[in-house]
């Protein structure tokens, strides 16, 4: 089995189970939407790869959350917990 071409739904389940390649493949495959998210955001005196980092977090924690019998695709879901990330991000700057 060829795990870079699994679908995302499975290599949650996969990562669920201590796989740490289809961790790193969802970390790769998830990478360029999360650099294209924290694109729309802007830091006054901050820098773009902390929002970066909280989108790696957002995709971590979308992969230990997810619920198939809820969410049917695991994009949708990700790109949320991608999403709600940022804000954490945005107030820390705020406030240092």
């Amino acid at each position: 089995m060829i795990l870079s071409e699994q679908s995302d739904e499975r290599l949650v389940s996969l990562a669920r189970n201590n796989k740490k390649e289809a961790i790193d493949i969802l970390l790769k495959r998830y990478t360029p939407l999360i650099y294209k998210m924290a694109s729309s955001y802007f830091l006054i005196g901050g820098d773009k790869e902390d929002l970066v980092q909280e989108g790696l977090l957002g995709i971590m924690s979308a992969i230990s959350s997810y619920d198939k019998t809820k969410n049917d695709r695991f994009y949708p879901f990700a790109k949320i917990c991608i999403n709600s990330q940022f804000p954490f991000q945005l107030l820390m700057h705020v406030i240092t």
